[in-house]
Formats: C-alpha cells, structure tokens, sequence
C-alpha cells in the first residue's frame, strides 16, 4: 500500500538522491505546518521538532512499500540517524497521514538551514 512521504531535502527533485525517488509517484509541493527546524548537517539536513518552529518546504511523494524499504536504508534507519514517523503538513491537507524522515542525532552544534534547502 502507497504512503505519502514528506521529502526535504537530498531526496527532492534535482537533488543528489533523488534517484531513490524514481517507480515513486510526484504529489505536488508541500508545507510543513510551523512546529519544525531543519539543521544543516553537512551534505544533507535534518528535520527536528521544535515548539518555536516554523514551516519547512519540500515534496510531496506516494511512495509504495519497496520505496519505503528504500528509503529507509537511504536515511540510515537502521543505524538511527533518521526515523520514519508522521509529519503535520499546513492545513488543509489531502494526506493527514503522511510520514517524513526526522534526524535522530543531537544538533547542538548544527547551523540552522531556514525553511528550504537548496
């Protein structure tokens, strides 16, 4: 069964990884409602909650259970650089149950990288 996934980063369209995109169905672009940070990690950012947040910008992706599985090793699951769990997307939304990848690992000494990596 098909999942809708939030993407923001090196996955997007146009981006290094994107390849882990292709069999995937393209929704549209999407906005991520204001309660998130996204930090510079180097090559790739990492998307944190935070209760002063703000909107993040990325796409929108019907992903079916082999891209989950893909996606998962891509984003280093297993390892728990990131995990896979539900985002809130700016209202009204089609998919209110749509994933995203969330860093997992401290970003203390990260730079913040805005609301669209580019």
């Amino acid at each position: 069964m098909a999942q809708p996934v939030f993407i923001y980063g090196t996955l997007k369209r146009g981006f290094n990884l994107a390849w882990a995109m292709d069999g995937q169905r393209f929704l549209g672009e999407a906005t991520t409602a204001p309660h998130y940070r996204m930090y510079n990690c180097g090559q790739y950012p990492g998307l944190v909650d935070c209760t002063d947040g703000i909107a993040i910008h990325g796409e929108l992706w019907e992903v079916n259970d082999y891209g989950l599985v893909l996606l998962d090793e891509v984003e280093a699951v297993e390892t728990g650089l990131f995990e896979r769990r539900a985002i809130a997307l700016d209202s009204p939304s089609e998919y209110p149950q749509t994933d995203a990848y969330f860093y997992c690992q401290s970003v203390d000494d990260l730079g913040d990288a805005g609301n669209l990596w580019n």
